[in-house]
């Protein structure tokens, strides 16, 4: 039933993309999107997958090797009878047949198999560690496309509003009843405000971009953020211990687990390096015809490297030498997360006391007195002046109170992601 319903859900996004060029989506349908389609996720996937069939082939033993030899092509006289092998194939030929089978020593065998599972466990870290941080990313670029979006349908009101008083002071203008210079000032005044909206349209355009390589959409859609908040469930993070994050940021961080991966990996191989030095044994057995006193001898031996010159010492001392760096590097990102912690912690409580001295209910005021001085200058009650200085003060309280969210939010999902809590 879960897969029915995830089938239905990707069929009607892609019915609307397929529909139309506008596409509606929250943040949660566009992680869903990404997941399924980031073309980075996918390559990482298909590493897995080679790496698991590295695995394979560890666990797989060495073949065996058949050698066939002393194999006359002509009939020596002088050469006692031999019986053939079946109807006259085979009469008084000579042949030799070895079968030998390698037989790896020293535990080499499962040591490599015990590497190759590491490698894929670092693997699948690493596709977790690239999931995090691309996570991340999208989670940024949706909040700042939330944001400007909102932003710019209040630059849409804004110079609806302009506009209309524009035209109106065209029209007294034309009749003599006010001077050039106040339409003049107002017409300028909406040329500054539609220019910085532009800035807002380039960087929605290059946000859209992004989002859509993140998704792997075509160029042709446009995204919405369906979201009426660019925040939301604030209580979480309120009341929080810098040394409980700490703690969990060690059990869920990748590059940690990572870390901790690599540590192991750098033991088991020098285990496997060291397990070079015993020779591996190869164990045979032998068939001649006619090649000596015997008419069929049959005989088994065995063969192995003798470790005079040849003792590993380069790898056991590789080995030894990555050990000690993982050993470091581990060191290292330990203190990382502590720090990285602490900065991001101070950051969203910044973030979180600012965004706690806005009173957003006087947002809803501002929005009512911007529309009464905008009913008052229709109606010549304020000034030019007033007018113009108050839509500069509606415009920057409206951006520093969603600048403020917008904040909040990219603090909150870097809190997330450096104790690896971005779920």
């Amino acid at each position: 039933m879960r897969h029915i319903l995830f089938f239905i859900f990707f069929f009607q996004i892609w019915a609307s993309v397929l529909a139309q060029e506008t596409l509606y989506l929250s943040y949660e349908e566009a992680e869903t999107i990404f997941l399924q389609n980031n073309l980075s996720l996918i390559s990482e996937q298909l590493n897995i997958e080679s790496q698991k069939a590295e695995l394979i082939q560890a666990k797989v033993w060495p073949n065996p090797e058949l050698s066939v030899s002393e194999i006359n092509l002509w009939k020596n006289p002088n050469m006692n009878s031999s019986p053939p092998f079946f109807g006259s194939f085979g009469e008084n030929q000579q042949i030799a047949l070895e079968l030998n089978q390698p037989i790896p020593t020293a535990g080499k065998r499962r040591k490599l198999i015990a590497l190759e599972k590491t490698k894929l466990e670092i693997s699948e870290q690493y596709f977790e560690e690239l999931l995090r941080e691309l996570k991340l990313e999208l989670r940024t670029k949706l909040l700042e496309l939330n944001y400007i979006q909102k932003y710019s349908e209040i630059y849409n009101h804004l110079l609806e509003n302009i506009s209309i008083n524009l035209r109106a002071l065209k029209n007294q203008y034309e009749k003599g009843n006010i001077s050039k210079s106040e339409y003049i000032r107002l017409k300028t005044h909406k040329l500054e405000v539609n220019k910085d909206f532009i800035e807002l349209k380039n960087n929605t355009n290059q946000l859209q971009k992004d989002i859509k390589t993140f998704l792997s959409l075509p160029p042709n859609i446009e995204i919405i953020i369906n979201e009426d908040k660019l925040i939301k469930d604030l209580e979480s993070f309120k009341n929080i211990s810098i040394e409980d994050m700490i703690s969990i940021a060690k059990e869920n961080r990748t590059d940690y687990k990572l870390a901790l991966l690599e540590v192991d990996y750098s033991y088991k191989l020098l285990k496997y390096e060291k397990s070079q030095l015993v020779p591996d044994v190869a164990i045979g057995a032998t068939y001649d015809r006619s090649g000596g006193v015997m008419p069929d001898f049959v005989g088994f031996g065995f063969s192995l490297d003798l470790p005079l010159f040849n003792i590993n010492k380069a790898g056991i001392k590789k080995a030894k030498i990555n050990m000690e760096m993982a050993e470091n590097n581990k060191k290292q990102i330990v203190n990382n997360i502590e720090n990285e912690i602490y900065f991001s912690y101070k950051l969203l409580q910044e973030a979180l006391e600012f965004h706690g001295i806005i009173e957003f209910s006087e947002e809803e005021d501002l929005d009512i007195l911007f529309n009464k001085y905008d009913e008052n200058f229709k109606s010549r009650n304020i000034s030019m002046l007033e007018y113009i200085d108050f839509v500069n003060t509606y415009l920057s309280t409206k951006k520093i109170i969603l600048e403020s969210e917008k904040e909040l939010g990219q603090r909150i999902e870097e809190f997330k992601f450096y104790t690896g809590n971005i779920q």
